[in-house]
This record gives structure tokens, sequence and C-alpha cells, in this order.
């Protein structure tokens, strides 16, 4: 028997065939015969089921049965000798099976015959159809590394050659295939490298791109699936064993270690250790803030510390460790979200792509949140406060500046800003009238003249009114902020000190109608920084006070400081002067130091005016003796 044809089929149905025979098999039965309508590729195999009939008087007639197929991929099972009684019927079943993945049809014949030769071999043939399937599944089979490409496998499920598109749908990660166009016959595997854009940069945490299989057969649906990239801070990952970053602390002095708020100080502080067994150079600590696209926004965080974001840590030797810190001010207009917080250590002496470890590779970054100020009495912040002269006496000109900043959830119409202190006597107001938006800031200034009152420390507060409608503010700042001004040199407390000697020399000529400059030496004979307020006196009857280089003068331990005096001496202020130059330390005690001042005449005649007017006359008289001897001469 032959099989002309192989295909695959889900479902297996029975047929059957009845053979008749007296002594002999009938040849009407052979027509009678039952297959399955259809079976899958990937069934495996079919039973088929037929009778052999004995419709003669001759008992016990032995048949046996063969089959054959037309192709070598389906085989049927064995065929032994049968024996049927007369005028009985037996009922055989056989198996055919095959591989997965074929095509078109299954067609075979069954020859059943009888071996004593009474009766003549008959043959029934069959044809099953195989059902088409297009059927596929796509796999990842490498993940795309810093160290390796990727790969995808195709499998060919069905028993009909695919071709695909490759093409990536989504993601930061960009790829390349070494074939974007694949044909998978039936039955058989496809394995594509995956290979990451050669020169695209990657951000830090996971960079993914999802890959989409598309059949180019109509109705068969379309896969895919993800590749993930880890960025790393190293630009190559880790390089090292030898270096390791460990125990980090993060401290947020405005609250929750891990949620910061506008102008919330931070400090992270990290153990860096050389593990190796030799010295490393030239080693460098940064610090990264990465948000959710993978973009660091370090660089915009107000740092306190030396070097910014970057920690020049120097020489290590094999086996120390050290702690580095960081310190930085959270800006205000830092957008609201999750960000990364990592690390890392390399050798500015060896580049950091042959020594180099982060964070990601200990595995202790931080996830921090972003959040604006949802208090209503904190929306206004103030930062940035600089008073200046931070020390100051009875008389100076003192400028407050600071940067008002909003931190909340809305954007400000109007913002109107007050510096009170009353023991001084300010009271003032500046009205910020072109808007202050959330996360943006402007600088106001204040300025005021210290009036007399006692030495001390006083602090001025700052208070905002904010949220204007209707041509009223309804909401003010729950608590002012406070800075403070140092006023000493007011008061003078009995007795004098030792603490400050003064020398001083004349710095310029002194001549009447001219500046008149003294250099006035003042030595710390203390044990400890001190400050001191310089004033002059005395000077009054004589001449003018126009300037005093420094009122307040702060000096170190057994150090000098010069100040410059300037004087203006009146008109007629020829002869000895004298005045006398204070320095007041800040329990009130003074030391002062008598100066004598020859001033010389600043005119020929001095500065009197009917000398003056001598002098005119005397000068029209000689043009005109001039102006007559030039007339009578020309006669």
């Amino acid at each position: 028997m032959n099989f002309t044809k192989l295909f695959v089929a889900l479902f297996a149905s029975l047929f059957v065939v009845s053979i008749a025979s007296a002594i002999s098999i009938n040849n009407a039965d052979t027509t009678i015969i039952t297959v399955p309508t259809a079976v899958a590729h990937n069934a495996g195999s079919f039973q088929v089921i037929f009778n052999i009939s004995n419709t003669g008087a001759v008992g016990n007639v032995n048949y046996t049965y063969a089959s054959t197929s037309g192709t070598s991929n389906a085989t049927f099972s064995p065929s032994p000798a049968q024996s049927v009684a007369a005028n009985g019927l037996l009922t055989v079943t056989t198996t055919v099976t095959f591989p997965s993945s074929q095509s078109d049809s299954i067609a075979g014949t069954i020859t059943v015959s009888d071996p004593t030769g009474v009766a003549t071999s008959k043959a029934l043939t069959f044809t099953v159809p195989i059902t088409s399937a297009s059927t596929y599944t796509l796999s990842k089979t490498a993940e795309v590394t810093a160290s390796q490409n990727g790969s995808l496998t195709l499998a060919n499920t069905g028993n009909q050659a695919l071709t695909f598109s490759l093409v990536k749908s989504s993601g930061s990660l960009n790829l390349t295939f070494s074939n974007a166009n694949p044909t998978v016959p039936a039955g058989t595997t496809s394995t594509i490298t995956v290979s990451p854009t050669v020169g695209q940069s990657f951000s830090i945490g996971t960079n993914f791109a999802t890959v989409v299989a598309v059949p180019q057969t109509s109705g068969v649906a379309n896969q895919s699936i993800t590749y993930t990239r880890n960025g790393n801070f190293c630009p190559i990952g880790k390089v090292t064993t030898n270096l390791t970053l460990r125990d980090v602390e993060l401290s947020n002095s405005g609250g929750e270690d891990d949620e910061w708020h506008p102008l919330d100080e931070v400090s992270v502080e990290v153990e860096l250790e050389n593990t190796g067994k030799s010295d490393l150079d030239d080693l460098i600590v940064e610090l990264g803030l990465f948000n959710a696209n993978g973009k660091n926004l370090a660089n915009k965080l107000d740092f306190t510390s030396d070097g910014e974001e970057e920690f020049e840590v120097g020489d290590l030797d094999d086996g120390d460790d050290t702690k580095v810190e960081f310190t930085f001010k959270v800006p205000a207009d830092l957008d609201e979200g999750s960000y990364t917080l990592i690390l890392k250590a390399y050798s500015d002496d060896i580049s950091e792509s042959t020594l180099c470890t982060d964070s990601i590779a200990e595995s202790i970054q931080e996830t921090i949140k972003v959040e604006s100020e949802d208090d209503e009495g904190k929306f206004i912040a103030f930062d940035d406060i600089v008073v200046s002269p931070a020390q100051a006496t009875c008389g100076d000109e003192v400028t407050i500046t600071a940067d008002a900043v909003n931190i909340g959830e809305d954007d400000e119409d109007k913002v109107l800003i007050n510096l009170v202190n009353r023991a001084l006597g300010i009271n003032k107001i500046v009205e910020i009238t072109q808007g202050l938006d959330q996360g943006d800031s402007k600088m106001v200034s204040f300025s005021f003249t210290v009036p007399q009152v006692a030495d001390g420390t006083y602090n001025l507060a700052l208070s905002a009114e904010y949220d204007y409608k209707n041509g009223v503010y309804k909401q003010n700042l729950d608590d002012d902020v406070e800075t403070q001004l140092k006023v000493f040199g007011c008061s003078v407390a009995p007795g004098t000190t030792n603490a400050v000697s003064i020398n001083a020399e004349l710095a310029s000529e002194a001549v009447t109608g001219k500046d008149v400059k003294v250099t006035a030496t003042l030595r710390n004979n203390g044990d400890k920084t001190a400050l001191f307020a310089i004033t002059a006196t005395g000077f009054e009857s004589w001449a003018s006070l126009k300037d005093i280089s420094e009122n307040i003068v702060q000096i170190p331990a057994g150090q000098s400081k010069d100040v410059t005096i300037t004087l203006t001496p009146q008109d007629d202020a020829a002869g000895e002067q004298s005045f006398t130059i204070n320095a007041r330390t800040d329990d009130g005690k003074v030391q002062s130091r008598q100066v004598v001042v020859q001033v010389e005449n600043g005119s020929l005649f001095g500065g009197s005016s009917w000398v003056w007017t001598l002098v005119a006359i005397n000068v029209v008289l000689v043009i005109l003796i001039i102006v007559v001897a030039v007339i009578v001469s020309r006669r």
C-alpha cells in the first residue's frame, strides 16, 4: 500500500472498510471506507479502523493486511496475520504516524490478502487533508547588556513559511537587527542578533525598547518582546574590584530624608574604601541626581560643599578608607517627581573607563521624591539673606537683600514683603507686582540708618502676604523669617580697654581746601578675634569728616589692620590742629588716640577774603598802568 501525500490534521476520524467473501474478498466491500475529514499538522497520528468479512463457508480463513505510504514521513503500525471464521467479521485498527509541519495531505493504500491463497487481495485507498496553520513563537534568547549584544528567536510552529518585519515600537533604547526581514520555513527557527545603535548614550537606570515581529501573512497576529539595558553612572559600568562605595547616609534638615521640598538643606555622606593591594591616585567621588528620564540634574543643586557635585579625595592607600560629604540646598525650580540619587568613584589619573565604580553596582542608590510645599502658610520662603554690613554702629547705612521664593503649589499675582524691627524703628515694605510663579524667586532690598541705640544684637523679621485677590492679600506667612544685625560702638562703658592699640600717621599733605588722609593702624592685643567700632571726634571746629574706610573692623588675635580717616579742613584752619580716633570694643569700652595735624595754608595769601579783594585791585591797577604806557608810547 502507498501514501501519496503528507499533511497535518488536529482530529482523527475512523473509517471502516468492509470486505466480504465466500471464499474470496468481495470487491464491492472495498469501496466502503471512512477516514478523518482533516487532520492537524501537529496531531502526530490518527487511527484507521476497517473490517475484514468472511462471507464464505470456509472457516478460519487467515487474512493479513499491509499498508504503504507515498512518502517516508508517514508510517503504519505493524500488520500481523488475522484469522476470520466463516461468516465472521474482524475489525482491525491501525495507526498512521507522521511528523509535524507537513502540508497538503496524507494519502495511503491498505491491502487485505488471504495467505492461504483462497481469496484474492483487495486494495483500499484514502486521502486525509492536513489543515493549513500559520503559527509562530517569538522569544528573547539573550538580553542587551554593557558587555554583550542581545538576540531573539523566531520559531515557525506552523506548516507554512513565514516572512517577518522586525521593528522597535517604543522605548528610549535604539536597536539594530542582523536581519530585519527574516523568512522562516515551516518547522524551523531563525535567531537574530539585536544590537544597541552605535554611539547612543544610555540614561541612568532602565533603558528599554519594545520589539515587534510583524508577519507579512494576513490574519497572523503580531508578537512583541522588551529589551532592557541598565545605564550606569560609570560610562561602561563597574570596571574595578579595588574600590568600594558603602554606608550612604542621607540627612534632610527640612523633613523626611527621602522627601525633599524646595530650599531643604540636605547632606549626603558616603564611605570610600580602597580594598585592593595597591595605592590609588587622584580619586574623585561624584554625586548624581537622575530624573525619571535618566537625566542627571545634580548641577542644578545649590551646593555648599567644596567642589559642588565632585569631591576630590586625592590618593588612597591600599586598605584605607575615607568619608566624603556633599551638602546642598534643594532649588525651588527643581521639578516635582521621583529621582534617583547615585554616587560614583573613579580615578582621574587613569580614566573612568579603567577604574570606576558606582552605587548601582553596590546597590545603595536612594529613591527621592521632590514635592512643592502644600501648606498654604508656607508658600513663600526667603533665601540668600544678606545683611551688609553684618555689624554696624550708629549712623551706619545698612542694606538687607533677600530672595523671595515661591515654593508653594500656586502661582502668585502679587506678593507683599515686610521688614520689621521696632527697637531700630524699622517697618519697611516692598511689593512684588510682576507676579511670582511657582518655583520663581525675586530679590527684594531694604535700606536704613542705624539710630542711636544700645549696643546689642537685633533680630530683623521678614514676613510675606500673598494670595492676592480683589485688592486684598488673603494669606500671611505663618512664621516670620529672622536675620540678625549686630550693633555696637553706640554706647560707651566706663573705663578704657587695652584690647586694642592705635598708631596714626599722616597719609597725605595737610592743606586747607584739600582732603587730609590719616592712616590709623589698630592692633588686636587680645587672644581671640575681635570687632572694633571706629569713630573720629574733636575735629568739628576746624574740619568736616568725609569718610572712614571701615566703621567696623574685625582683627584676628595679635594682628593689625589699617583704617583710613579722611577729613576736609576749613579755609581758615591753617596751623596746628588735632582730633581723636576712638576704637570701641563690643562691650562698650574704648581706646582713644589723639592725632595732631599741622595744616598748611592752601594759598599764598591765606584764606581771608579781604586779602583776595586786595590782590584783585592790584591786578587791575597794573593792567591799567600798562595800557596807559602803551598809548603814550604810540604818540
